[in-house]
Parts: C-alpha cells; sequence; structure tokens
C-alpha cells in the first residue's frame, strides 16, 4: 500500500476529487495548510491596506491506496491540481505498512 500526499491549491480541490472519484478512490483526508517557499508569498488586502503574507492557504489531500492503483491515483492529482503556475504544490508518495479499520479491527488492504 501506498501513501499520497499531496499539497494543492484549494480551489483546486473539487477537481481533483472528482478525478480521483473516477479512479475509484474511495476516501480521503483533506486539510487546511499554509506553505511558505520562493513562490508563496502572496499580497493580501485588510481594511484597505495592502500587506505581504509570508505564507500561503493550501489544502493537503492524504489518500492511503493499493499498490496497483497508487500511479494512476499520482497521475489525477497531477493532472487535475496543475495550472502550470508556480505554487501548484507537491505530490509525496511513501509505503504503508499496515492499515487497521478501528471499528472493526479488521485490517490490510481490504480495509481501503
Amino acid at each position: 500500500m501506498k501513501k499520497i500526499d499531496a499539497i494543492i491549491r484549494p480551489h483546486r480541490l473539487e477537481e481533483v476529487v472528482n478525478r480521483l472519484r473516477l479512479i475509484g478512490v474511495q476516501g480521503m483526508t483533506v486539510a487546511e495548510v499554509h506553505g511558505v517557499s520562493r513562490s508563496t508569498e502572496v499580497m493580501g488586502v485588510f481594511r484597505g491596506e495592502r500587506y505581504r503574507m509570508p505564507s500561503a492557504p493550501r489544502l493537503q489531500v492524504t489518500i492511503v491506496a493499493r499498490d496497483d492503483l497508487a500511479p494512476s491515483v499520482v497521475a489525477g492529482i497531477l493532472q487535475a491540481a496543475r495550472t502550470d503556475e508556480a505554487g501548484d504544490g507537491i505530490v509525496s508518495i511513501g509505503d504503508v505498512v499496515d492499515v487497521i479499520r478501528i471499528r472493526t479491527g479488521e485490517s490490510g488492504p481490504e480495509v481501503l
């Protein structure tokens, strides 16, 4: 199994979720995060005053997928999240040793 974490622009979430559902992903976790990098400084306006924000709001989408489904999940995220502008985000992929459903105690890929 693979754990896939994607940091994406908030306005791309709906397209990413729709693409992943077409691929067969049944569940994912989405969290609001802030990214700091060379391309994330943004200008904001508060009460008519402009100010610089050192971080940009992003969403972190986490999916645990079967090994055979992982390449399709990554490709789907890359296609759906891309705007061709700096700050589109990143995708990281890691191995998962086991998954356990808390309610039933079931474990393994069947839990996904």
